[in-house]
């Protein structure tokens, strides 16, 4: 029996990074974006759509503003939050920040901020890979 997609959202104040984010899950049956956003749409966008997981783009963001952001959302919908960004590898001071504020899990973005690694179709699938692995959804067998 196959699982229903699990439904995103976006956020970013990047649109480079927000049409290589679509490209990337164009070809996915298990992810399902309803809409990519600036931060400032966020809150409306996803009180619309009622997704399972926001992902929000921390990149040119400073990490109080993703931490407001973050509990802002947890506050209209108890979703999921996934940050991603070019420098929030493992033992990043904001991504520890960040973590020790909200519940979230993180993946890192590929080729820099704007993630134009993801134009690469292996990279876009590894991406998505990843994306599916900290969503906690993974499509495999019950």
């Amino acid at each position: 029996m196959t699982r229903p997609p699990v439904g995103l959202v976006l956020i970013t104040a990047d649109t480079t990074f927000a049409t290589l984010f679509r490209h990337a899950l164009e070809t996915r049956e298990d992810l399902v974006l309803h809409d990519a956003v600036i931060p400032d749409q966020a809150l409306e966008t996803v009180r619309r759509h009622g997704p399972a997981h926001v992902v929000v783009d921390a990149d040119g963001q400073a990490a109080a503003n993703v931490v407001r952001l973050c509990r802002k959302l947890l506050l209209v919908r108890p979703v999921g939050v996934v940050l991603t960004g070019a420098y929030l590898g493992l033992g990043s001071a904001v991504l520890t920040h960040i973590l020790e504020a909200v519940p979230a899990r993180s993946v890192m973005k590929p080729g820099g901020c704007a993630g134009l690694a993801l134009a690469d179709e292996t990279t876009a699938a590894s991406f998505a890979d990843a994306l599916v692995r900290a969503l906690g959804c993974g499509t495999e067998a019950a």
